[in-house]
């Protein structure tokens, strides 16, 4: 009965610390200037207003949105995914992002060698106005997704 209750106790005690192992999801949304830095790893990033300038220079991001007039400077860092919304720009310089997506009127800045894990322009533009500018080159033509 003894090295039940023993038992028991040990499993509740193993259960608990493999519950508390387990990271929750962090999002952020912005509507002032930030940064994200290394250390930071975030599921969402949101970034709102006409002069907010989020500056990330290292860190993890899974889902990058930007709406508004807004700018994000990628100078480190990783990103699977970044989509511009709206008039906002995503200058994208030693950073990674994986993903990007200009979408209605959206502006992404980036060197070839930064966009996606080659060197082929792996972005997705959508709606007339979306734009790329890739090593000094825009792309006016968007393509259909």
């Amino acid at each position: 009965m003894k090295a039940v209750r023993v038992l028991l106790l040990a499993l509740g005690i193993v259960g608990s610390i493999a519950v508390n192992l387990t990271a929750n999801p962090v999002d952020i949304t912005f509507t002032t200037d930030g940064l994200i830095q290394t250390g930071d790893d975030y599921d969402d990033v949101w970034v709102y207003g006409d002069t907010t300038t989020v500056d990330m220079t290292g860190g993890k991001v899974a889902v990058l949105w930007t709406y508004d007039e807004s700018t994000t400077n990628i100078t480190g860092g990783l990103v699977a995914y970044a989509q511009t919304n709206g008039l906002s720009t995503i200058n994208i310089g030693v950073g990674v992002v994986h993903e990007p997506r200009a979408w209605a009127n959206g502006i992404i800045n980036s060197p070839v060698e930064n966009v996606g894990m080659s060197k082929s322009v792996a972005v997705r533009l959508t709606y007339q106005e979306a734009r790329l500018r890739v090593a000094g080159f825009m792309l006016l033509r968007p393509v259909a997704s």
